[in-house]
């Protein structure tokens, strides 16, 4: 994903389903934003993933400043994105931040 999002000006989200195995079926951007925010909608996300029949989904956003360290507002989006998830019967896989040479995973903080 670090290269998908090269040379990017604006944060976009990418939303990538997955199928029982935790094989992509999908992905699509499904958001863009500005130079240092973008607004989300979690029903358009999780509408999506119906769509797709996942059974998991990764969200990924970049920042175009190369910092990966997530704002307080990308935590509180974390954990609004794995409450619907779990209610819908979908598993939130992970959620990414990626820089110019570095990624942060939601999932790999919580096992440190």
């Amino acid at each position: 994903m670090i290269d998908y999002f090269a040379g990017d000006e604006q944060e976009s989200v990418v939303i990538a389903c997955t199928d029982v195995h935790n094989d992509v079926i999908d992905y699509k951007t499904v958001f863009k934003g500005g130079q240092s925010e973008c607004l989300l909608y979690p029903d358009q996300i999780f509408a999506y993933a119906l769509r797709q029949s996942a059974t998991g989904i990764v969200m990924v956003h970049n920042h175009p400043s190369g910092d990966v360290k997530p704002s307080e507002q990308d935590l509180r989006f974390a954990k609004r994105l794995e409450r619907g998830s779990r209610i819908l019967g979908l598993q939130m896989l992970d959620f990414l931040i990626v820089g110019q040479e570095r990624y942060f995973s939601w999932r790999e903080s919580q096992l440190k």
